[in-house]
């Protein structure tokens, strides 16, 4: 390892081999001489060696005090030195070498800025030549700080900001000599203070109206109103004049719009019942600004108020908690929306819950469909569904125990297959074999079911239909079948009167098909027999106490109007008489169709 102490300084002492001043150093023995640009020995009385004419200089010994290229601020004591490059553009001095196209000799030097004469000559050379209005001379930008220490040259002109530019063969030009030109080739104010040195003389009136003339911040060189011919005029250096365009009816405003004066510029805003830009549209509206509501157009132009709101602006509360028009008045509420009710609005109908006066208002109940109207459908307060249809749930969502099914979205729970299963339900439900009964002291699931269904009817007989969608059966014919009776059959009750109104296997199936029982009784059969089948199917009890049209309430039961039979009494009895009176046909009262006459058919013995 060496250390410092045993490390001597490099000593040659062939000290005029060395061509610079570093490179002279790097020899302990050898000293710089700047006059002669000679590298001399130490040893050497300087003022023997190191001379010029009768002026004599020490040697540089250390490295620092060596000249640099970046010292020399001008392009001849840059270039003589033979070591440094001028670099045109930037009027800086660095290492020969860097670039291309640098000045080496000095005839390449461009001309220094203090033999440039006038401004033109001053900016059209590259060189960083600046001009000074107030001394009228040229000087390079790298002495202002010296030369114009005290503020002799306040403002300049510089070729690297050219204030105008042109195209020229399609390209784009600088031209430095713009700059120069005389203040009054500017003919507004904005263009004229946009010249250094030069000012807007205006008329006191009409700021538009003036001349360009030379000046600086305190006054013109000329008398403003001598410039103006003898009309009052003001002086403006610093920034242009503001300019009355409204009163001086200099504006574009729309003819159905307001001038507004502004600083430097100025504003249209369309009158009271028109609306838009103000300069190139005022439309008509309405005269008023409709608050809560909107503006109907034409022919009346007048504001349609929001609900819960009144007056020529739609800004009177009705007093209805926003939830009904009052086209008489105050706290007068025509018709109450919203799912709201009372004199004011100011409660939740039923089926709908929350607050009538709060900004929450009243939501329907979420019930799917399965909500007990008698009760409100939900809480008031909470949204709770009162579930029926089987059903339970916050929302009503799942199906009761012993039934099954997804009655989401208003679909239907089925009662389970159970060995004898008693449906009283007057309104009506479904029954399904996918849910079998189970036990409740263990054993297998129940496989055979038989559904009795006697609504409880307060008057008279009630007729119970059955329907049931191919889609939902799943039985295949000759092996099994679901069995469906009109009353209690011999399976569930010896001696018993029934009539085995229809059988349903999945081959034979109707897309629909409905089955009626007019005895009050409704049975139905089913064995399972491989682990996939099963059938699901939907009852309606039709009763007097809820007889509506096309049905009507006749010796106790719900039955169709006179002349019209079916599920829905949508088949009429003997259409058009069979039509008897043309003689292509008679009525047979007992089935209720037409007997046609050879050559002739059709429900109403129409079709020859």
């Amino acid at each position: 390892v060496f250390t410092f102490e045993y490390l001597e300084p490099f000593a040659n002492g062939s000290c005029s081999q060395y061509a610079n001043c570093l490179h002279c150093l790097t020899d302990s023995q050898c000293g710089w001489c700047e006059l002669t640009s000679s590298c001399q020995s130490r040893s050497e009385n300087e003022q023997e060696t190191c001379f010029l004419g009768n002026d004599w200089r020490y040697l540089t010994l250390l490295p620092g005090m060596c000249p640099n290229c970046s010292n020399y601020i001008s392009c001849t004591s840059c270039v003589n030195t033979e070591l440094c490059e001028w670099w045109v553009e930037e009027a800086r001095c660095t290492r020969m070498g860097q670039r291309p196209g640098s000045v080496v000799t000095t005839e390449e030097c461009p001309m220094p800025c203090y033999q440039r004469n006038g401004c033109d000559a001053c900016l059209d050379q590259k060189g960083r030549c600046v001009w000074c209005q107030a001394t009228q001379k040229c000087f390079s930008f790298s002495v202002y700080t010296s030369e114009y220490q005290f503020g002799l040259c306040r403002e300049w002109l510089d070729q690297a900001f050219p204030l105008i530019t042109a195209h020229e063969n399609s390209s784009l030009t600088h031209k430095p000599q713009e700059q120069c030109k005389a203040c009054a080739a500017h003919s507004n104010c904005s263009a004229c203070l946009s010249a250094l040195s030069c000012g807007w003389c205006h008329d006191a009136s009409n700021p538009m109206s003036g001349t360009c003339v030379r000046g600086d911040f305190q006054q013109p060189h000329v008398e403003c109103s001598v410039a103006l011919g003898g009309r009052e005029a003001r002086w403006a250096y610093a920034q242009c004049p503001d300019v009355d365009e409204c009163g001086l009816g200099l504006h574009d405003c729309h003819p159905q719009a307001e001038c507004t004066n502004t600083d430097g510029s100025f504003s249209c805003h369309c009158r009271k019942g028109f609306i838009g830009d103000g300069r190139s549209s005022c439309v008509r509206t309405c005269y008023n600004v409709c608050v809560h509501g909107f503006c109907q157009g034409e022919p009346d132009y007048k504001c349609l108020c929001d609900i819960g709101w009144y007056g020529d602006d739609c800004s009177k509360n009705c007093g209805c908690n926003n939830h009904s028009a009052c086209p008489e008045g105050y706290q007068i509420c025509e018709k109450c929306e919203d799912n709201t009710m009372g004199e004011f609005c100011q409660y939740c109908r039923s089926g709908s819950y929350g607050n009538a006066t709060k900004e929450i208002g009243c939501r329907k109940c979420e019930c799917n469909g399965h909500g007990d109207f008698d009760k409100g459908e939900c809480d008031i307060e909470t949204g709770e569904c009162f579930c029926h249809d089987n059903t339970e749930g916050f929302h009503c969502e799942k199906c009761q125990p012993n039934y099954s099914g997804d009655p989401r979205n208003g679909q239907q729970c089925y009662y389970q297959c159970e060995a004898r299963g008693v449906l009283t339900e007057p309104k009506g439900q479904g029954i399904s074999s996918l849910q079998n009964y189970l036990p409740p002291r263990g054993g297998p699931p129940t496989r055979e079911c038989l559904w009795i269904i006697k609504p409880d009817v307060d008057f008279g007989t009630a007729i119970i239909q059955l329907q049931l969608n191919s889609s939902q059966l799943n039985v295949t014919c000759g092996e099994n079948a679901v069995y469906v009776y009109d009353g209690l059959p011999e399976l569930v009750e010896m001696g018993s009167q029934s009539a085995l109104t229809a059988v349903f296997c999945t081959e034979d199936a109707l897309p629909t098909a409905v089955v009626e029982s007019r005895t009050g009784h409704l049975t139905v059969h089913y064995k399972q027999g491989r682990p996939n089948e099963s059938f699901s199917a939907l009852y309606k009890v039709l009763s007097c106490e809820s007889c509506d049209p096309p049905r009507e309430c006749r010796d106790g039961q719900c039955v169709c109007s006179e002349g019209f039979v079916g599920p829905s009494c949508e088949e009429q009895i003997c259409p058009e008489n069979c039509s008897f009176a043309l003689g292509r046909g008679n009525c047979d009262k007992n089935y209720g169709r037409c007997l046609c006459t050879e050559g002739w058919t059709g429900p109403s013995c129409n079709v020859q």
